[in-house]
């Protein structure tokens, strides 16, 4: 299990971005993204050991159709994803067009679920944005933190520690930011749309892919609005 040293440091973390604010009292009611259509941008840092990597999620949501597209920038690398929920199937996509045919992971929440657990409140820019932090514990001892805007559930940060596979005592954390928030999608068939060489899609995963693939499965579980 993480220690709870590390539980303490994730948290001061999170609590330090509002050192200048103030903080509130009263639990928020938890609260749903308003638009049914947006894009956003996510900047992740992830450490483990004295490794780091660092990842830019680009993504679209379209939850009127049940579909989501993703740009995900690695340090030297580069993958796209397809996430079509209603077909059951997720399309990943390298740099020389291999085309990777996976089941679909489930879709992602617009609204903060009932799993998450209210941390504290306070106020961003001389107090002109109100913001709610939520955390949760699973079942494997991995800790999130997630920050959601009070006014209109924007994302604006995650934190996590990551039980890491393999290690009697490893784990990895991660920190991200939300940029670029906009209600609506402006090309849908980019980011919608497979490529043409997904038709002869593959469901082996190539070594190249894995470790990537497994960074992005572990944001999703981690931040519900991924």
């Amino acid at each position: 299990m993480i220690s709870q040293s590390m539980k303490c440091f994730l948290t001061i973390v999170v609590l330090y971005m509002g050192q200048a604010a103030y903080a509130t009292k009263a639990t928020p009611d938890r609260c749903c993204i308003q638009a049914e259509q947006f894009q956003t941008s996510f900047g992740v840092l992830k450490t483990s050991y004295d490794q780091y990597e660092e990842v830019l999620l680009t993504c679209a949501f379209d939850f009127k159709s049940n579909q989501f597209g993703c740009d995900v920038d690695y340090d030297s690398y580069r993958i796209k994803t397809y996430l079509l929920v209603d077909k059951d199937v997720e399309y990943i996509v390298s740099e020389d067009s291999t085309c990777l045919v996976l089941s679909a992971d489930p879709a992602p929440l617009r609204c903060v679920p009932d799993t998450l657990n209210y941390v504290t409140s306070f106020a961003l820019g001389n107090q002109a944005l109100l913001v709610d932090t939520w955390t949760f514990n699973s079942y494997d001892g991995n800790v999130a933190y997630v920050t959601t805007g009070r006014k209109d559930c924007t994302p604006v940060s995650m934190a996590t520690i990551t039980r890491e596979e393999g290690y009697q005592e490893g784990f990895s954390t991660s920190y991200g930011t939300a940029m670029n928030f906009t209600d609506s999608v402006s090309d849908p068939d980019y980011w919608f749309v497979p490529p043409a060489s997904c038709s002869n899609a593959t469901q082996q995963v190539p070594k190249p892919f894995l470790k990537r693939l497994n960074v992005l499965k572990r944001l999703r579980a981690a931040t519900f609005f991924l």
